[in-house]
């Protein structure tokens, strides 16, 4: 009796055709991730940082007494942080409200400060506070502008956080950066 006996599986041209496909649909989708992702990223530690804000304002009320925002800068490193001292506090420590450093955010940098793009970080932002008694920012040394900012960056996008003298944030994605979808250009 002759019986035929039926295989299942894949042929290998088969299998190359599918593997083929899926190369190329990972070539068109890997680029639109990457490009997805740094926008989340940009976008997640702005609002890290109008939240750290919004904190030390309702802190500041909260506890009766000055909070400190501490801003600082170097080629290889940032550090961002409401405070319960004007003077250096360390991450963690009972003076920390709130920070935020590179390491937690390893993607994302701060830009240099450029006084006529208004880009990286205010020079008055690094040692204001929040008074409890009217709520509002005190920029060290005072400021003549109304509000300070900080300019976040990472691969293709920017985007900036203004903070008035009362302590409200806004987000906006600076002149001539490309657009993030939800935040509009900032005033000149």
């Amino acid at each position: 009796m002759n019986m035929l006996i039926r295989q299942r599986g894949f042929t290998l041209i088969e299998m190359l055709i599918t593997i083929t496909i899926l190369g190329i649909l990972l070539a068109i989708a890997v680029p639109s991730f990457t490009d997805w992702l740094n926008r989340k990223r940009i976008d997640g530690v702005a609002n890290e940082f109008a939240s750290l804000i919004q904190l030390a304002r309702s802190e500041s009320i909260k506890q009766n007494k000055k909070i400190y925002i501490q801003a600082t800068r170097s080629a290889t490193d940032w550090s961002l942080m409401a405070a319960t001292t004007s003077t250096a506090c360390t991450a963690l420590t009972a003076c920390d409200l709130r920070s935020m450093r590179l390491a937690q955010y390893s993607k994302i940098s701060i830009s240099d400060w450029a006084a006529a793009s208004k880009i990286g970080i205010s020079p008055n932002l690094d040692g204001s506070f929040i008074s409890p008694i009217d709520s509002l920012f005190s920029f060290n040394p005072p400021s003549t502008t109304d509000a300070q900012s900080i300019t976040f960056e990472t691969t293709g996008y920017q985007l900036r956080v203004l903070i008035s003298r009362t302590g409200n944030t806004t987000i906006c994605t600076p002149s001539g950066q490309k657009t993030i979808a939800g935040y509009s250009t900032c005033p000149a």
